[in-house]
């Protein structure tokens, strides 16, 4: 975007900090005192007001904080239409919105000369995408995948009943699983697969999605909210620093759920997405030396996580281990997402050995993790749950996750802030027996990050001491 700065006062150097933030051009600046027309600042000419009626711009923006109204008038009787005139702060719109660009730069430096090359590359963001996506499945093949995932259900929910205490389903989550999720039960109860497929079809935007992707108040809210420009773009810097990329194309959300976001680059963003897609590249550089990575995961919500670590590490066997309501959203999600791949669902049957040699996606019950095999996992993962669960529960889990795990943990759960809901900060989670601490930090997501008022999370990697070389060189 190309602008005018009317002004050169101390107001002017704030837009030029937030040109290079957002990647507009400053074509020149203007002035009413004649003793600066026709000089130079940074590069740019400083003019006098008129010169607005000759020059190619996309706005003028008024650089003061207190004379809005009067530039204003001032670029109207020079015949400067109302919608190109911006404020800086108050007084009229903010000079920022409507700004749809997303900025990522690529440096280089000449080897010759020293000098640093800066390529910006521009992303715009579209319209929100709110119309209906199809699902990519012909009826009759969509009945029959319903008709698998009910009979999984139905096998975990037989089964669950005598699980062990830690795997019984917390007052917390069965609460609300039961007071947001109302047609799903009522599904349940009267066995309606009908429903059931329409509910699937359309879990990112009703009730099937709370407590995983926020269910239909997340999808009101994001279509009643006047922009969510600001929160995209935040996402999009966090996530293209952390990758040192932007292939804004790999964050297309799939036909599936009927998902929702904004138009970017042809493809259906959701502002979740860069944080699945971040943490499916972390793990990408974490196995990248294994031939077959084992990749497990205790409460994998709807998938995402899931659909980038399968996109990234092709040939890896994935386990979601999660509870039955939600287990069933994630095998509909990777059901869809990679037809191609050997899926097993839950039976009561389970030989996790075999089954972690012959497919790549075993998605089972919570309680099924005490099944799987002394140090089988190269990764083992968890995102913003264990935190939430009954201490008995964590630390249960937490002791499956040091037996079955040959590599690495990592995990994004609470920080003992001071405020925000209640739970456990992972500084009461017990120590993992033979793991070393390798990375620690808040969350680098704005809505998890230290300074959230309530979502306050912390990002943990641990490695197996044994599989950590670091200090065990001898000279």
């Amino acid at each position: 975007m190309n602008i005018l700065v009317f002004g050169t006062g101390g107001s002017s150097i704030g837009i030029e900090h937030e040109c290079v933030l957002y990647g507009f051009n400053i074509v020149a600046f203007l002035d009413n005192d004649p003793a600066k027309w026709n000089t130079q600042r940074d590069g740019k000419s400083i003019l006098p007001p008129k010169a607005a009626t000759e020059l190619k711009y996309d706005r003028v923006i008024t650089a003061t904080m207190l004379y809005h109204d009067e530039m204003r008038q001032q670029l109207l009787d020079l015949g400067i239409p109302d919608e190109k005139i911006f404020a800086t702060r108050t007084g009229g719109r903010h000079w920022t919105e409507g700004c749809r660009f997303l900025i990522h730069r690529h440096h280089t430096v000449d080897a010759a000369t020293s000098k640093l090359h800066t390529e910006t590359i521009h992303f715009e963001v579209g319209a929100k995408a709110l119309d209906d996506v199809p699902t990519p499945m012909a009826d009759d093949k969509h009945a029959a995948l319903v008709e698998r995932l009910w009979d999984a259900l139905l096998a975990a929910e037989r089964d669950g009943s005598s699980a062990a205490e830690p795997y019984q389903v917390g007052s917390n989550w069965r609460d609300f699983l039961r007071n947001t999720r109302p047609e799903y039960f009522a599904m349940r109860q009267s066995g309606d697969l009908g429903t059931l497929g329409e509910l699937l079809k359309n879990f990112c935007r009703n009730n099937m999605s709370t407590g995983i992707l926020g269910g239909r108040a997340a999808y009101n809210d994001y279509a009643a909210h006047p922009d969510m420009i600001s929160g995209i773009r935040q996402n999009f810097n966090v996530w293209a620093y952390s990758i040192g990329d932007a292939p804004v194309r790999e964050l297309a959300s799939p036909p599936i759920g009927n998902p929702f976001g904004h138009w970017i680059e042809g493809v259906i963003v959701h502002p979740n997405t860069f944080l699945n897609h971040y943490r499916g590249r972390f793990a990408q550089k974490l196995l990248t030396n294994i031939k077959r990575p084992v990749i497990a995961e205790i409460g994998g919500g709807y998938g995402g996580f899931a659909y980038y670590a399968l996109k990234f590490i092709p040939g890896c066997c994935y386990l979601n281990f999660d509870l039955p309501e939600n287990l069933l959203i994630s095998s509909y999600y990777l059901s869809l997402a990679y037809p191609e791949l050997k899926i097993h669902l839950y039976t009561g049957k389970e030989d996790m050995q075999s089954l972690i040699g012959e497919y790549d996606i075993i998605l089972m019950p919570q309680y099924v993790l005490p099944q799987l095999p002394d140090r089988s996992v190269d990764l083992f993962i968890n995102t913003i749950s264990l935190s939430e669960m009954s201490y008995p529960t964590i630390c249960e889990y937490l002791k499956q996750v040091e037996r079955t795990t040959d590599g690495y943990f990592y995990h994004e759960n609470l920080i003992a802030n001071g405020t925000g809901y209640l739970y456990y900060p992972i500084d009461t989670f017990p120590k993992l027996k033979g793991f070393q601490e390798l990375t620690r930090q808040p969350s680098r997501w704005p809505y998890f990050s230290a300074s959230s008022i309530q979502h306050c999370h912390m990002e943990q990697l641990l490695v197996r001491s044994d599989r950590c070389m670091v200090g065990t060189h001898t000279k």
